[in-house]
């Protein structure tokens, strides 16, 4: 019997779903790509670098105690909570998804809430807002190939067009190094040793990327006082996960393009170390 080489996901009747991408498909996207990381990358970082030094001064400037002090790393949260990030992307035919989005959430903290909308209307309209705390970027060259559209169906070329600006801002926002203080370099790193945690880059972000038609929960979210034990934002959520480097979401998908682990992009959480920053 001959067997015969097929696709991964190959369909009854001979039709492959997953093809690699033709020789012009590659081309394109390697020109994309050289672009982004010749051009874009190093203007679009520091662009954004003062934006996060302003979002993150509080904890830069707060003292710490240290390793000498006799800290106890396993029942400290400090060391997660510092640097946290939640980031959107946005296009303006979003836009009223994200209205809904921040009109659901005015009375909780958005001060480390970071939009990046791909198109000036879609700025603008945020930035007219004046919400308290909340950070926005557009960078005109960086999102130029990013439709303003409402995709009409999953996968098209609108849909794709949204989906490699959120990628590109996890990776733009992975290259970026915020500056400690010695006393908290030393506090990361001593901790870090304890649980086998893998930052030897000072100064990364751990970033929560939601799509904006993701709405918090408000009774959970309230804001309250601070308690070490209530979770008050989103971010608190993800305290207790130290060992694990991304924490996907998932919506049922069971094909194979999205095996093995069936994970969803539309609200997930990545730490910033060794194994994620590319």
């Amino acid at each position: 019997m001959s067997l015969e080489r097929v696709g991964r996901n190959r369909r009854k009747g001979g039709i492959d779903e997953l093809k690699p991408p033709n020789m012009a498909q590659q081309e394109s996207n390697w020109k994309k790509l050289s672009h982004y990381f010749s051009t874009l990358l190093p203007q679009a970082k520091e662009e954004l670098k003062p934006i996060l030094r302003q979002m993150f001064q509080a904890s830069i400037n707060e003292d710490y105690t240290t390793a000498s002090d006799g800290i106890d790393c396993a029942n400290s949260n400090e060391l997660l909570t510092k640097h946290q990030l939640i980031v959107m992307v946005c296009n303006y035919g979003q836009v009223d998804l994200l209205l809904n989005f921040l009109c659901s959430s005015y009375t909780m903290d958005l001060s480390r809430v970071l939009i990046f909308c791909t198109d000036e209307k879609t700025y603008r309209i945020v930035m007219e807002l004046d919400i308290l705390g909340l950070q926005v970027y557009y960078n005109s060259v960086l999102f130029q190939s990013v439709s303003t559209d409402a995709a009409k169906a999953y996968g098209d070329d609108v849909f794709v067009s949204v989906m490699w600006a959120k990628v590109v801002v996890i990776h733009l926002i992975q290259q970026i190094l915020l500056p400690n203080d010695s006393k908290q370099r030393k506090r990361r790193k001593y901790c870090s040793n304890i649980r086998n945690r893998i930052y030897d880059s000072d100064g990364g972000i751990d970033i929560l990327f939601q799509d904006v038609d993701v709405i918090w929960n408000k009774p959970k979210f309230q804001q309250a006082p601070t308690n070490t034990t209530s979770i008050t934002h989103p971010l608190d959520l993800f305290q207790d996960y130290s060992d694990i480097d991304i924490i996907l979401s998932e919506d049922g998908a069971r094909n194979v393009r999205y095996a093995p682990y069936g994970g969803n992009t539309g609200f997930y959480y990545i730490k910033h170390n060794t194994r994620t920053v590319w």
